[in-house]
């Protein structure tokens, strides 16, 4: 079976804080397997993006492991995680890197994602970051 890599047109609207993924095959462009990979960085957090089932969610936040702080997921109701990947960004000792989280969109329906960056056996404290997105999930 052959896979057709697609390419999205991304459309943000900032009066809203809405992010709008459309498969180029809806217009025509390309035949296929189709699903999306929507992917979205700290400066995004507190979007609603819309999205389909079988898409996939990408979530790329920077994190300093060595510290302690390790982003961790608070809430994912409606998604699946199925990838949490740290790339260290040099080989310095200490270094920082970014953490990927992939989610699995599931079901249309409304679906609320929030991560926290915390240390794991800080229990009761206010997390040092937080990253949340809300996924409007319509039929595919």
């Amino acid at each position: 079976m052959t896979r057709a890599r697609d390419h999205y047109l991304l459309g943000v609207l900032s009066t809203t804080k809405a992010l709008t993924i459309a498969p180029l095959h809806e217009l025509g462009e390309t035949e296929g397997l189709h699903m999306a990979e929507l992917v979205l960085t700290q400066t995004q957090s507190g979007i609603c993006v819309s999205a389909a089932p079988e898409d996939v969610i990408v979530i790329r936040l920077a994190e300093h492991p060595t510290t302690g702080y390790r982003w961790q997921v608070a809430h994912a109701a409606g998604l699946v995680l199925t990838g949490d990947d740290f790339t260290v960004s040099s080989s310095a000792p200490g270094t920082g890197g970014e953490r990927t989280f992939r989610f699995a969109v599931q079901q249309s329906g409304t679906a609320r994602l929030a991560l926290s960056l915390r240390r794991p056996w800080e229990t009761g404290t206010t997390p040092a970051g937080r990253f949340e997105v809300t996924v409007e999930v319509g039929r595919p």
